[in-house]
């Protein structure tokens, strides 16, 4: 007797490897994105350094140029 069977749904051999191939997917994108956000950081980190050398070399550029005089020590 031969019998005649639709194939439905899924095995769970074909589960078990659809959802390891998730898991390495899922482990490659959220180390992408992690990786990126370090960078991100050290860029803000960075970008934020620059900014407070530029404010600090614009006021002593301010003082020196409103300077009447300018005294130098002799040691």
């Amino acid at each position: 007797m031969i019998l005649n069977r639709k194939k439905k749904g899924v095995t769970l051999i074909e589960l078990v490897i659809a959802l390891g191939l998730l898991a390495i997917v899922t482990s490659f994108i959220f180390s992408f994105f992690f990786s990126n956000e370090r960078k991100l950081e050290e860029i803000n980190t960075r970008s934020d350094l620059q900014y407070e050398a530029k404010v600090i070399l614009d006021s002593i550029s301010k003082h020196a140029m409103a300077a009447t005089k300018c005294k130098v020590d002799k040691e």
